[in-house]
């Protein structure tokens, strides 16, 4: 779980850092949004999928809020 928790946040950091250089003087920041959902159990994949689906909209709200 620890792993999973690392790669989340690292995630998380190349969403905010990152940006493409497309020559010497044109760079543009890269965004994406994702969502998430750790299933403990056998879960219902379509229920999870929607879940994770919900929470990727949510972050593509709050980023939009942050610029």
């Amino acid at each position: 779980m620890e792993a999973l928790e690392h790669t989340i946040k690292t995630l998380g950091y190349i969403q905010d850092n990152s940006i493409a250089h497309l020559s010497e003087k044109i760079s543009v920041p890269l965004r994406f949004s994702y969502g998430y959902v750790i299933a403990k159990d056998e879960s219902d994949y379509e229920k999870l999928l929607k879940e994770a689906d919900e929470r990727m909209y949510q972050n593509k709200k709050e980023r939009k809020i942050k610029r």
